[in-house]
């Protein structure tokens, strides 16, 4: 991090990494993000392939690029895409017209549809001490029946010199969320990063509002 930045709060950091204010460990652009892959991800198309999921209302938390966003509404879901810092979510619009997306904070933002479906690739792992928080939420605005797919860092990925995604275990999930979420399904996947970074750990989870 840059010694003259003062991070205050979540959202401040955020914005700060699109703003190219935060460095990372890599091998050559300390400033190139290191979950920005430049297309989906291709777990998400995986676990969406094996439950038939292709149509119904679809949020995407911390969709930051909005690659993701683009590729469910190309396979047929209407999408929206939240996300807190200004700078990316211009970057998501000028990538895809077929995307509503909201610069906004996932706690406090109002919204005006239930969802069938809620993504995850990378948001809840940084919220470790809300996630709670996040699970009611989601339960709130997610249908009866609805999918909450969530990728995140493995408490298992064995420390390296790159940067890694916040470690989670399969009991914080279903610690957290059983108030509202059954576990539909947890496997341990790679989660693919820049070329300039070692790919880690992951795991995804999907879970179905009770």
């Amino acid at each position: 991090m840059n010694e003259d930045i003062i991070i205050h709060n979540e959202n401040e950091y955020w914005k700060a990494v699109y703003k190219k204010q935060i460095k990372f460990v890599s091998k050559k652009d300390p400033t190139i993000i290191p979950w920005e892959i430049k297309t989906f991800d291709p777990n998400l198309k995986e676990i969406l392939d094996y439950y038939k999921l292709d149509t119904g209302k679809l949020l995407e938390l911390g969709c930051g690029r909005g690659d993701d966003c683009k590729y469910l509404a190309d396979r047929g879901f209407d999408v929206t895409g939240i996300d807190v810092s200004p700078d990316v979510i211009q970057i998501a619009k000028n990538n895809s017209t077929d995307v509503k997306f909201i610069e906004g904070d996932f706690f406090t933002e109002i919204f005006d549809t239930d969802f069938d479906v809620i993504i995850d690739r990378g948001f809840l792992h940084n919220y470790e001490n809300q996630l709670f928080e996040i699970f009611e939420i989601c339960s709130n605005i997610i249908k009866q029946g609805g999918k909450f797919v969530v990728i995140s860092g493995n408490a298992n990925q064995p420390p390296i010199d790159s940067c890694t995604p916040p470690p989670i275990n399969i009991g914080q999930i279903e610690y957290h969320s059983f108030s509202w979420f059954k576990m539909l399904y947890a496997k341990e996947i790679t989660f693919y990063t820049d070329e300039n970074y070692l790919d880690c750990l992951g795991y995804i989870f999907v879970l179905e509002k009770k």
